[in-house]
């Protein structure tokens, strides 16, 4: 079932969980992301709403986060809570700085504006009619200039521009936090955002969750098996209980006791899983590999690495013991190598061949780096050169940046592998031979625009420190 959702933005506060909480009583469809999602994810999510977060930072610091700018440009009601109104204040033309005073508790806003967030809502008035709201703050730095379009919404004596708004475009932002119960009427604040000015359909239950999870589960997986780590802590329990009661025997989870666990807990996981809910589950003794690699180290950061790192190599070796695992890496293997071989040896390459064909010889190199094929997967060196070179002698002139780009990185390739090796200068000198073939519009020849490009992309940090494609870069712009 599709319902309206709101984005919730989560910038490191505390309290975030409690603001989905709010939301999801209000029977609406929520989901809680990092702030750092790209505008891409924003736009595909498609909320009815958005709203930002709190945070322990200062939106006046370059190296504080910012909310992406889809979430201004895609048409939808904005929410901005404590640290959420500073950024949108910070970000849309407003100025927000250090407070002489810092609030934290309880505090009396007055309502200002008669704005659609705040309408009918108040906790008492005073003898002169003025509506306040009884509220939690938690704040050192303030909004002291509202962003253009903007008109005040509520303050308090310490804070001046407690809240603000800008109705026409939807933008809403409180200093406070509605999300806790201290403030009186935040649910309804929430409530009033969400529902009336959100607009969205409240027709979430929160019961209804674990079948809508497991009729997508089963219809995303179809025939397919499925490869679970499991931890035994509430998230990877959930997770394999919905999978599990969606397809069955497909799932196989695999259990890793790190030897750091509490007393009897690996025995207690097995009997829950595998003996009470009847799950497929592997269970691996790897606690004197960890032991043996966390041995003499003290910094928990270090720690945490080793951990993590055994954890998944430990879980991969498992994975490919299965027979439906074993199977996945052959079929890619047969699959890779007999298009990359075929497309070898069939002369000249079109452009939409040769850029699929030499990703694709990428990625299966990656996977024999990787030790999940053999070392003598490449039945042909020489075949996987020939496509390489082909596809540097491509004719197209708008793609050649790309062409001489991925080609360079199968001359890295080539460079790596010692039945390959001896091809590595032999396509270099291939690519600096069709950089000098073209000619462009501007007034610089190819190579030198070509130059350019490499020594500016992040994607040849590696290569541009080696010396010999440091050279075949200098050779190219004589």
């Amino acid at each position: 079932m599709n319902h309206d959702r709101i984005l919730i933005l989560d910038f490191g506060s505390q309290v975030t969980q409690l603001i989905a909480r709010r939301i999801r009583e209000a029977h609406v469809y929520c989901e809680v992301h990092s702030c750092d999602v790209s505008d891409g994810f924003i736009k595909e999510f498609k909320p009815s709403g958005i709203v930002l977060s709190g945070s322990h930072m200062s939106a006046y610091e370059e190296s504080t986060d910012r909310a992406p700018k889809a979430v201004f440009e895609i048409g939808v009601p904005v929410l901005g809570i404590c640290y959420g109104m500073q950024t949108m204040a910070e970000q849309l033309g407003g100025k927000v700085e250090s407070g002489a005073q810092r609030e934290f508790g309880y505090a009396e806003v007055r309502e200002h504006g008669h704005t659609k967030l705040l309408k009918n809502i108040s906790d008492f008035t005073d003898k002169d009619g003025k509506s306040y709201l009884k509220v939690w703050m938690s704040h050192g730095d303030k909004v002291t200039e509202m962003p253009p379009g903007f008109k005040l919404m509520c303050s308090t004596p310490t804070c001046p521009i407690a809240g603000m708004a800008d109705e026409e475009r939807g933008f809403y932002a409180v200093q406070f936090h509605p999300e806790v119960t201290h403030t009186e009427k935040g649910r309804e604040i929430l409530e009033t955002f969400v529902l009336k000015i959100c607009k969205a359909n409240p027709d979430w239950v929160m019961g209804n969750f674990a079948q809508e999870a497991v009729e997508k589960i089963r219809h995303q997986v179809g025939k397919d098996e499925v490869i679970l780590g499991l931890s035994g802590g509430v998230d990877s329990s959930v997770t394999a209980a919905l999978i599990h009661r969606a397809i069955g025997d497909q799932l196989t989870c695999v259990f890793v006791d790190n030897g750091l666990l509490r007393l009897h807990e690996r025995e207690q996981v097995a009997q829950t899983f595998r003996d009470n809910m009847g799950m497929k589950l592997i269970v691996v003794d790897a606690s004197d590999r960890f032991m043996d690699a966390l041995s003499g180290v003290t910094d928990p950061e270090a720690k945490r690495k080793i951990i993590g790192r055994l954890f998944v190599e430990v879980f991969q070796e498992e994975a490919e013991k299965l027979p439906f695992i074993r199977s996945q890496i052959r079929a890619d293997y047969e699959s890779l190598t007999g298009f990359i071989l075929n497309l070898g040896s069939s002369g000249f390459l079109s452009a939409s061949d040769s850029i699929l064909a030499i990703k694709k010889a990428l990625a299966l190199d990656e996977l024999i780096c990787d030790g999940q094929l053999p070392q003598n997967s490449w039945h042909s060196a020489r075949q996987y050169w020939e496509l390489a070179r082909q596809y540097a002698s491509l004719g197209e002139r708008e793609s050649m940046y790309e062409n001489l780009t991925l080609a360079a990185r199968a001359a890295k390739a080539f460079e790596s592998r010692p039945e390959t090796q001896c091809y590595t200068s032999l396509l270099l000198g291939t690519v600096t031979e069709k950089a000098h073939d073209y000619e462009t519009d501007d007034s610089r020849p190819l190579p030198e625009i070509l130059r350019d490009k490499w020594l500016s992309s992040p994607a040849f940090d590696a290569y541009r420190k080696e010396a010999e494609f440091q050279h075949f870069l200098d050779s190219i712009t004589k």
